[in-house]
């Protein structure tokens, strides 16, 4: 029998993504622009060896292995601009400022165990 009607493999992932826009000409001349950028992601995973698989035996000993893994990642950036643009006559003064921030989280979780008593309890506790 294959080991695929024993085992379990399943994984999950969650992401999403988003985008903010905003432009102001405060006066003629005058304008600032800002920008927020935000990115999740999660992703979940179980595994399991069976008993009656290789995968699952420990020196010849059926013992069952089991993995569960967690994964978050969160990053933002935020970006902020002004701009200074005006004309006097034949001259002109043009000025350009900005800053940006940006923010980067990740956090795992590993757990991994064998030795089960039967291929029913598979869950870590």
């Amino acid at each position: 029998m294959p080991d695929r009607d024993y085992n379990d493999n399943d994984q999950r992932t969650v992401q999403t993504k988003g985008n903010f826009n905003f432009n102001w000409e405060i006066i003629k001349g005058l304008s600032i622009n800002y920008d927020f950028g935000l990115d999740y992601m999660h992703s979940h995973e179980d595994i399991y060896d069976s008993m009656k698989t290789l995968g699952g035996m420990e020196n010849n000993v059926p013992r069952g292995s089991s993995t569960r893994g967690d994964a978050s990642y969160l990053t933002w950036t935020s970006t902020s601009t002004i701009r200074f643009n005006k004309d006097f006559g034949k001259h002109k003064v043009e000025a350009y400022g900005g800053i940006e921030l940006r923010s980067q989280q990740n956090k795992y979780l590993h757990l991994s165990g064998y030795g089960f008593a039967n291929d029913y309890m598979k869950e870590i506790t």
